[in-house]
């Protein structure tokens, strides 16, 4: 195989018109490149003089033009045949990344002229070289996607908007598509006169053509890889931020007034993160476009420009969505301030960014709304993610680091993505917040080199490992190596058993803790142990007795370590005294409280600042001692577990003042009622809750008048929507929700009123929706056996067939925000079904997962789909018959591929027993070349093909003892 030359790419120019009708593109794209000078084999005619470049089989590539003068190029030929080959998935995964690492050096190659390798000025490189491609596209195989009107969708605006991913530029126009070339970029993009298009950049100028089209020329003056071009091109409506004046925000025809509203954060956001990471007021971009258009993935960056999509868009009467948009935009933000501005050194690099993005984002959660919602949305970030932590690789992980490599995709999935934000934050506990800080701002000026650096001894430790490269260095590339470098110099502490415990290797620390206090000796004694994979490091333990709180850092280097505590107690005889707690303020607690009468030790907490990944078991721990952390306690996530543990206790004292307290984190009061309502040693859970709903939203004078809807408080939102869901939680002695219950949803249902209310209610319709099928779980015993339900129940669910059927026709008469009455009424669907209540009909879960339905529809349908697949024993291949060739289907959305394959990449295993065809059709496509264009769908593919593949092919068939039918056949729901 002939030597590849190796260069620098130094700028490159692309000027494409973009024709929406025929969703294709034509154009010409000029690269300026410097080859890597050796003068020794220059002289001898030994340098190699082919190079390589990156384009798409699908990329039509007219001519090549060096030096005024067209020369010959041939496509490259990459290694499908061991692709094609692969037996199993671990030599599938080695056949992908070679193709991968070969397609990287180009898959179109061509000889440089001999004239055109001449030594320049410079004796590190020869003198650069303009290399001019012409090209055309029809229907790009991805990067780009086209939308546009259809039969269903005859007003759907035409546009067309890059897509993101890794590999992805290569698709739509020739480039060098690999993170470390970075050059400078001008941009030319031509349209018809009616259309906007919108690039990365800065906007220079805007010509207008004789046939009326114009060409809006851009400039990017900050080197950016090719993968982080992008553009959108339609009828945009552009609204300037009234703060910032080099932030525009664009949208489609009739939703700038959403836009107006969804964005009003954004300013605030940006000033955030721009303080988190210790920079001017100024993006290292000299602009910023946010366009939201027509698709289903809610984010897709690159430098300058933010395409997001139009659901993220809502109201001011919408409460609900504006969580997710603000989190959307504030990693928008983020996204502009990192990820392409530095970029990792190779793959397996990519956590770093990826995690300080997810950092500033839990910056700005935490600085709009506060430091409980920060500290407990952190504790779910690091539960789920111990919950996916299974069979994935670590955070730092090369190819030959084992047996079955990591894909380039794989770096920077969603839960890499999420793991690496948890480590950030865990690292940031670790040095220190302002240190931390630090570490950020100095890493966001790596691009410029030692000049940025003038005067700090920083960059002696950071220069170490670049200095190794002998041409073009770019200081914008960033190491893992480096970057605990960094940590280590700015934070004054030694980080390796940091990154062997959270970077270098994957789980999580699975702590049992056991404690008990000796009155004999005054002896707290406190035992942790790892039964799973044993982490070592500083664990931190909060001790809180009746006098005061205490801290200790337990240095932990096996399975099975022991904490012992002497505590000293001043006026132990005293009934009622003041008490100091962790944050120094004082309470008063009555000693009778206390666990047992000579304990002095009111609660014990582990790891309070959350600075391990990690999930905690208290084992033995006194009702008292939850009750005391439940009341008391200041860190919400603490408290937060104290409360959900008194479900297990009769003593729900604690629970109904948590309940009840108005000033404590919301949160906490939600936790507090669902585990009332789980409390099975509780007398009357369900009366409580009615009671409790009653006296908040009845009126006061008629017991079963409904009030009418009223969100200006939002605690009261979130208690009016939350507690309908815990009150079918409620269970009486045999397992059964209590009639009463039922009746009484099915009341709020009925009496709903939302006149006069400022805030729509159709996410509380919802929730009650989804509860009433929750309330018909039927008990253990009634399930295993089959037995049928009694008249009263069964008029019952009657009623609420009736309620599901009528929500789900005047949903498509009047549609709710992107139909989540409609997906609410799936959910209850699939609950039904799954107690089996009512036959299951994939007939309509079929017509919802249907291209002619909004895409939460059609999410919400795939899920219930594959969990059904999961569940289902007779149909199990009808299910993938539906879901798999939609995963595949080129045409198909890419968000809503991604979503299937998703779907089923974490089903388990036994899921596939009874589709033998499964492990064949699965590892089938992932041998198909076209499969690989997008790696981020091709990574779950294998993923999907590993669980099928350890699958225990069955055939079984069981009965199905159904009871009722829906009332009406209900199909999709039109597309809006």
């Amino acid at each position: 195989m002939a030597a590849m030359l190796k260069f620098k790419l130094l700028q490159q120019t692309l000027n494409v018109a973009i024709d929406l009708p025929s969703h294709s593109l034509r154009g010409e794209t000029t690269l300026l490149i410097a080859p890597i000078a050796d003068s020794k084999r220059l002289a001898d005619l030994s340098l190699p003089r082919r190079i390589g470049i990156n384009a798409h089989r699908g990329i039509n590539i007219s001519s090549i033009t060096i030096e005024d003068a067209q020369i010959e190029f041939s496509r490259a030929k990459l290694p499908e045949g061991p692709i094609a080959a692969a037996a199993t998935t671990v030599e599938l995964r080695r056949a992908v990344l070679q193709f991968h690492r070969k397609a990287a050096e180009g898959e179109v190659a061509f000889d440089l002229p001999l004239s055109a390798l001449q030594p320049s000025d410079d004796p590190n490189v020869m003198r650069s070289v303009v290399v001019k491609i012409e090209f055309e596209v029809q229907h790009p195989a991805g990067g780009l996607c086209f939308v546009g009107p259809d039969a269903r969708t005859p007003d759907r605006p035409a546009h067309a908007f890059t897509t993101g991913g890794l590999a992805s530029a290569r698709a739509w126009f020739p480039c060098i598509d690999v993170a470390w070339q970075r050059c400078h970029w001008e941009l030319a993009v031509t349209v018809s006169a009616d259309l906007t298009a919108v690039a990365s950049g800065l906007l220079a100028e805007q010509t207008t053509h004789a046939d009326g089209r114009r060409t809006f020329h851009y400039t990017v003056p900050k080197p950016t890889a090719a993968m982080h071009i992008g553009l959108a091109v339609g009828p945009f409506m552009a609204w300037p931020d009234p703060v910032i004046p080099y932030v525009t925000h664009f949208c489609l025809p009739g939703l700038l007034a959403h836009l107006q509203h969804s964005t009003t954060i954004y300013s605030k956001f940006l000033n955030i993160a721009l303080d988190a990471l210790r920079l001017d007021r100024k993006l290292p971009f000299v602009s910023h476009y946010l366009v939201f258009v027509d698709c289903a993935e809610p984010l897709a960056s690159f430098s300058s420009i933010s395409v997001m999509s139009h659901l993220l868009l809502h109201s001011a009467r919408m409460i609900d969505p504006s969580l997710e948009t603000r989190r959307h935009l504030s990693q928008a933000i983020a996204m502009q301030l990192l990820t392409h501005h530095i970029a990792p050194r190779a793959g397996e690099d990519s956590w770093i960014i990826e995690g300080a993005v997810m950092y500033i984002v839990g910056e700005c959660m935490r600085r709009t709304l506060g430091e409980n919602e920060a500290r407990y949305w952190a504790q779910k970030e690091m539960d789920e993610v111990c919950d996916m932590d299974k069979n994935q690789f670590p955070l730092y992980c090369t190819q030959s680091a084992t047996q079955t490599p990591p894909l380039p995709a794989e770096h920077v999935s969603a839960f890499a993505r999420r793991k690496a934000g948890v480590v950030m934050r865990m690292l940031e506990h670790r040095i220190g917040h302002d240190p931390f800080a630090e570490v950020l701002h100095k890493l966001v000026l790596l691009p410029g080199g030692p000049a940025a650096f003038a005067g700090d001894t920083t960059w002696d430790v950071l220069s170490a490992e670049i200095k190794s490269n002998q041409a073009f260095i770019d200081y914008g590339l960033v190491s893992t190596a480096q970057f605990f470098a960094l940590v280590q110099s700015v934070g004054h502490m030694e980080q390796d058993t940091f990154r062997a415990n959270w970077v270098d290797r994957s789980g999580f620390a699975q702590l049992q803790v056991r404690y008990d206090f000796q009155s004999t000796s005054n002896m707290l004694r406190v035992e942790i142990t790892q039964t799973g994979p044993v982490f070592t490091g500083t664990l931190h333990v909060g001790v809180q007795d009746v006098d005061r709180f205490v801290a200790h850092k337990v240095n932990v280097t096996s399975a099975s370590t022991i904490l012992t505590h002497e505590i000293t107690v001043k006026n132990r005889r005293t009934k009622k005294k003041k008490v100091i707690i962790e944050n120094s303020d004082e309470i008063d607690v009555d000693l009778s409280e206390c666990p047992e009468p000579a304990s002095p030790v009111m609660w014990v907490t582990v790891d309070p600042e959350q600075a391990w990944l990690r999930r905690i078991t208290m084992v033995d721990v006194q009702p008292k001692s939850w009750d005391l952390q439940a009341l008391y306690e200041r860190n919400v996530a603490a408290q937060a577990e104290a409360t959900w543990q008194l479900r297990n206790f009769s003593q729900t004292g604690a629970l109904k003042k948590l309940a009840d307290a108005e000033q404590t984190y919301y949160e906490v009061r939600l936790r507090a009622l669902r585990a009332i309502a789980l409390c099975k040693q509780m007398d009357g859970p369900g009366e409580y809750l009615m009671g409790y709903f009653r006296k908040l939203f009845f009126l006061s004078n008629e017991e079963n008048i409904v009030r009418s809807n009223d969100s200006s408080q939002l605690l009261d939102y979130y208690l009016q929507k939350a507690i309908p869901g815990y009150l079918a939680e409620v269970r009486d002695s045999e397992g059964a929700c209590p009639e009463p219950v039922i009746s009484f949803l099915l009341h709020l249902y009925t009496y709903n009123d939302n006149t006069g209310n400022q805030a729509d209610d159709v996410f509380y319709v919802a929730s009650l929706l989804r509860a009433l099928a929750v309330s018909f779980q039927p008990s253990t015993s009634s399930a295993s056996q089959h037995h049928p339900i009694s008249s009263t129940r069964r008029q019952l669910l009657a009623q609420v067939l009736q309620a599901i059927t009528l929500t789900m026709s005047s949903d498509k008469l009047v549609p709710s925000r992107h139909f989540v009455l409609t997906s609410a009424c799936l959910h209850a669907l699939a609950t039904l079904w799954n107690y089996h209540l009512i036959p299951p009909q994939l007939d309509i879960l079929e017509a919802h997962a249907g291209e002619a339905n909004l895409t939460p529809v059609r999410q919400t349908a795939i899920t219930l789909l594959a969990e059904l697949f999961a569940g289902t024993k007779t149909e199990s291949k009808r299910i993938w018959a539906i879901l798999f060739p939609m995963a595949m289907s080129p045409a198909a959305d890419r968000f809503i591929r991604l979503h299937i394959l998703s779907c089923l990449s974490v089903l388990p295993q036994h899921a596939f027993e009874r589709v033998p065809e499964a492990r064949f059709s699965v590892l089938s496509e992932a041998r198909k070349p076209e499969n690989l264009v997008d790696q981020a769908l091709h990574a779950l593919l294998i993923r999907v093909a590993e669980q099928a593949s350890s699958a225990t092919v069955k055939r079984s068939v069981d009965s199905n003892p159904l009871k009722m039918s829906l009332p009406l056949k209900l199909g999709g729901t039109p597309r809006h």
